[in-house]
C-alpha cells in the first residue's frame, strides 16, 4: 500500500518505521522543497533552509498522529 501527501509517498513499511523513531523525515516544505527531521507529532515547523515554509509529520498529515 502507498501513502500519498502532495506529490510524496510513503510505503507500508515506511510508516511502520516512522511510528517506531522518534525523530523522522518532515514532509517537503511547499516553498523550498528541503525536508527536515522532525518530532513525530510535528505540525507547522518553520522550515529551517528557508524561513518560509511549514514542514510538519507525515504521521500528521496521513491522520495517525
Amino acid at each position: 500500500m502507498i501513502y500519498r501527501y502532495k506529490g510524496q509517498q510513503w510505503s507500508f513499511d515506511e510508516l511502520e518505521a516512522m511510528i517506531h523513531d522518534s525523530v523522522l523525515d518532515s514532509t517537503d516544505c511547499p516553498q523550498c522543497g528541503d525536508s527536515q527531521r522532525v518530532e513525530p507529532d510535528a505540525q507547522g515547523y518553520k522550515c529551517h533552509s528557508c524561513g518560509k515554509g511549514r514542514v510538519h509529520s507525515p504521521l500528521v498529515v496521513l491522520g495517525f498522529v
